[in-house]
């Protein structure tokens, strides 16, 4: 096929999936789409290989999906029938940490917990924390501007975007901002590019804001007969002016399915609605949300489980 043949210029035999029982693998993501096997997967080593590749590819109308760790729940790496999938999986890493800017600049295949590690080191914090945080890559949570329990205080990943490096889908490479925290002029392309689920462009890198390490925080689990109940207790808590540093909320079936996956005994989980709260500060500040949270809890009769690190 020309396609390939023109591939092979510039990349390596190994750098092309072909095998038939191994493509199945990428035949979809973690979400419930259906998918649709590709002709091929294109492993690339640098940026400038993801330039060439998506060159090559519009030549001859091929379509292309970008794929990081396939951990993505809303389709975005999911395939075109017969299309080819972009697989940033063997990029060389790259973490640079600027400690006196608090930004760190990180190419797309660094694993989340991987780039919060390398800040923590520094005594800085990232603070999105998507489920999947042990797999999930920069770039996969870019495109799909992921969140996480954090979320309801700290924001989402486009809230720590400072600048993008990688190219559009007509292989034209772009850098867009850099390690400014005031970055005003001109149209905000960033933004555009953020959460576009690799429609518009793929991104090799970038520069996220970081923030001082809270100094301390507790977690606390509560179980509730409803998910009303619980739904009203998180609103009571905002309402009390606690502001949680991160919240979730599972039903009991989930709950007990996990017991059974776990094969171990989760303490209440014959309740119908679970609450996992987090506030995070110095130790006076949590004293005093603790106790306010405790205030509202005593309105369902709740004991609160708090764990402190």
């Amino acid at each position: 096929m020309a396609f390939f043949s023109e591939l092979l210029k510039e990349l390596s035999p190994n750098q092309i999936l072909l095998q038939d029982t191994a493509l199945e693998s990428y035949a979809t993501d973690a979400s419930y789409a259906v998918g649709a096997k590709p002709s091929a997967v294109v492993f690339v080593d640098k940026p400038e290989q993801v330039q060439y590749v998506l060159m090559v590819a519009n030549r001859h109308r091929i379509p292309v999906t970008v794929r990081g760790a396939g951990t993505g729940k809303s389709g975005g790496a999911v395939p075109e029938e017969g299309g080819v999938v972009l697989s940033l999986n063997r990029l060389e890493k790259r973490i640079e940490v600027d400690e006196k800017n608090r930004v760190v600049t990180v190419s797309a295949h660094v694993v989340i917990q991987e780039l919060q590690a390398a800040v923590l080191k520094h005594r800085l914090f990232y603070p999105v924390d998507p489920a999947s945080l042990d797999r999930c890559t920069v770039g996969g949570t870019i495109a799909e501007n992921a969140g996480g329990p954090r979320a309801l205080k700290y924001g989402v990943t486009g809230n720590y975007i400072l600048g993008l490096e990688g190219v559009f889908g007509t292989g034209a490479p772009f850098k867009l901002g850099g390690k400014l925290h005031k970055d005003v002029a001109g149209y905000d392309l960033k933004r555009l590019l953020i959460g576009s689920e690799g429609t518009l462009a793929v991104i090799t890198a970038a520069t996220l804001k970081c923030i001082v390490l809270p100094q301390n925080e507790w977690l606390m689990w509560l179980a509730f007969d409803t998910v009303q109940d619980a739904c009203h207790f998180l609103q009571a808590c905002r309402e009390a002016r606690v502001q949680p540093s991160l919240a979730e909320m599972m039903q009991g079936a989930c709950l007990r399915a996990v017991e059974k996956t776990i094969g171990s005994r989760i303490p209440f989980s014959e309740r119908e609605a679970h609450v996992l709260l987090g506030i995070d500060g110095g130790l006076k500040q949590l004293e005093e949300s603790l106790c306010s949270i405790t205030a509202v809890a005593d309105r369902w009769n709740e004991q609160i489980q708090v764990a402190k690190t």
